[in-house]
């Protein structure tokens, strides 16, 4: 089940999973995004949920990182 689409990040999928973490940013060229999303990780057999939500942000808001995650924090 997804929430919305991420690509593959399968390597920040695994990172997540491994360290608990709920939340992730990620640079790109699109336009600023904020989303709740759930994937399933390894095979049938032993397959892992993992729900996150991830912060898509151009490249140009590098410097903002620190205050959008003040910001997210706050709201959540």
């Amino acid at each position: 089940m997804r929430a919305g689409r991420t690509g593959s990040l399968k390597s920040t999928h695994v990172f997540l999973a491994e360290k608990g973490r709920r939340f992730a940013v990620r640079f790109n060229m699109d336009r600023p995004s904020l989303g709740d999303f759930t994937v399933a990780l390894g095979g049938r057999s032993e397959a892992k949920t993992v729900s996150f939500t991830l912060l898509s942000l151009p490249l140009y808001l590098a410097g903002q990182l620190d205050r959008l995650i003040r910001e997210q924090e706050a709201a959540s």
